[in-house]
């Protein structure tokens, strides 16, 4: 993923979509693994920080933390 679509997404609500899709399905794990994803991979390519405050006002944080209390024995969710 690169810069440009990383704006793509943010204009076209795929951060909105991607939590969405996490708080629709918080019992799969996979689910959970793939979205904190591509969460933090849009995160980490937005040198303007504008991706950081989609996340945060998508309830990203939120629905990350969630994910973590749901499935803390996964290790792709926390991360590791």
């Amino acid at each position: 993923m690169n810069f440009e679509n990383t704006k793509t997404l943010i204009r076209d609500g795929g951060i909105r979509t991607i939590v969405r899709a996490m708080k629709a399905h918080w019992s799969k794990a996979e689910v959970q693994q793939y979205a904190s994803a591509a969460l933090l991979v849009i995160g980490a390519t937005d040198p303007s920080n504008h991706s950081v405050k989609s996340i945060l006002k998508s309830g990203g944080v939120r629905a990350l933390v969630g994910a973590l209390h749901v499935h803390p024995e996964v290790a792709a969710v926390r991360g590791v």
